[in-house]
């Protein structure tokens, strides 16, 4: 009979025993063998290596024409039927940092989680964790959104879920978790600042925690509460869409200098809303109604963060900095997260030739709208101002407005470079 060997029974007889030969170590599985047996895993941050990478190749990466060309998402889109975007912005990042990130970080966690359901089951965990992220960040704030982070939170719920059902206790739970817990924490501690999309990252948790517990406790209490998950959010987006459609037709109006057609659009919404406040502003200084911009400008509005944006830009072409200056700094100190407050006190400040202030301003503003499509040219005047020619010619590029361009080409002219 072949038993577990006993323990020595003395000192002397354990000196006699001979220790057994460690178990030589298992190899370790090469790069290409962990993709091949993960295919659900190396497909979806596969397609966002290619889409970043061809959105990077064809453009600037970080401004919203590149990433809305590419699939990225933003709430007028949505609104005028490209529902597809809700899957779609999945897949390009704003940056190949930011893709670095998402696939390195990404790939660990979504390789043991395959392992674990199956390719299949994987792959619609996924695709549903997207599409419920994205469709909380529409709801959540107008911005151009993109990246598959919605996506790796739902895979984080999932694993937690999972997780939480083989743990013992909740300190056992912790400890096999930690890492998870302490990139989360930090995730939405920095999302609260504005540099990330703490929106995608609650919906995509949400929906993988949802699926999961509804995929492993079959019954009709589960299925309700994925189907109220999966449900509300396209009726939400449908309720608020009437409002955010005449945005679009407003915005689109603005675009093509249709001002009469804008200027009616703005009258179907509430005057009070910071946006249509600080767009009527904005389209009176463009038509060059100034007395009709300054009664509105006397209104009581130092609580709308946009407006104060827009009178920081209409001061500054007036040549009034201190009054430009103070308005962008109320902004900032209203919303720090908004990139495009720190954007306005930038071109005041390098109109004041404070550039050390302006750069610092350009790199908060980089730091909370990386795809903010003013971004290019600020970018442009610091090469200018440094006389760094190369760069400002690769920035030169991302400036899409007619009218910036014509600026940011006067620049160079004046350092004495040949126009682009």
């Amino acid at each position: 009979m072949i038993g577990r060997p006993r323990p020595p029974a003395n000192e002397s007889e354990a000196s006699k025993q001979v220790p057994e030969a460690p178990e030589p170590a298992l190899p370790q599985p090469g790069l290409a063998a962990r993709l091949a047996a993960v295919p659900g895993t190396s497909l979806v941050l596969g397609l966002a290596v290619v889409v970043t990478g061809l959105a990077a190749w064809s453009g600037d990466s970080t401004s919203s024409e590149t990433l809305l060309a590419w699939g990225a998402v933003w709430r007028a889109k949505v609104h005028a039927g490209e529902w597809w975007r809700l899957l779609t912005s999945a897949f390009p990042h704003v940056g190949l940092v930011h893709l670095a990130w998402n696939v390195v970080i990404g790939f660990g966690w979504s390789e043991t989680l395959e392992r674990r359901l199956g390719t299949r089951s994987f792959l619609g965990l996924y695709v549903f964790s997207a599409v419920v992220g994205s469709s909380v960040s529409v709801l959540g704030h107008d911005v151009v959104a993109a990246g598959a982070s919605g996506a790796l939170f739902g895979v984080i719920g999932s694993r937690w879920v999972l997780g939480a059902q083989a743990s013992r206790s909740l300190g056992d739970f912790a400890r096999q978790h930690r890492s998870e817990l302490a990139w989360t924490v930090a995730w939405f501690v920095l999302g609260s600042s504005g540099i990330w999309d703490n929106y995608a990252h609650l919906g995509g948790l949400l929906a993988g925690s949802a699926l999961t517990f509804a995929r492993e406790r079959p019954g009709a209490r589960a299925f309700l509460q994925l189907a109220g998950v999966t449900l509300l959010v396209p009726l939400a987006i449908w309720w608020i869409a009437p409002s955010e459609r005449t945005t679009e037709r407003v915005t689109q109006a603005l675009e093509e200098g249709r001002w009469a057609d804008a200027e009616a659009g703005l009258t179907e919404l509430d005057g009070n809303q910071d946006w249509v406040f600080a767009t009527r502003c904005w389209l009176l200084f463009r038509q060059g109604r100034l007395d009709e911009l300054e009664h509105l400008f006397a209104q009581p509005h130092d609580d709308k963060v946009r407006t104060l944006v827009v009178e920081a830009d209409v001061r500054r072409t007036q040549n009034r900095l201190a009054d430009a200056e103070r308005a962008a700094s109320r902004a900032i100190d209203l919303d720090p997260s908004l990139g495009e407050a720190f954007l306005a006190r930038f071109r005041v400040r390098m109109e004041q030739q404070r550039f050390v202030e302006a750069s610092v301003d350009l790199r908060m503003a980089e730091q909370r709208s990386p795809a903010d499509p003013g971004l290019p040219l600020a970018r442009l005047m610091v090469a200018v101002v440094n006389g760094r020619e190369a760069d400002a010619r690769h920035h030169f590029v991302g400036v899409s407005d007619p009218a910036e361009r014509d600026f940011a080409r006067g620049l160079m002219v004046d350092a004495g470079w040949p126009a682009p």
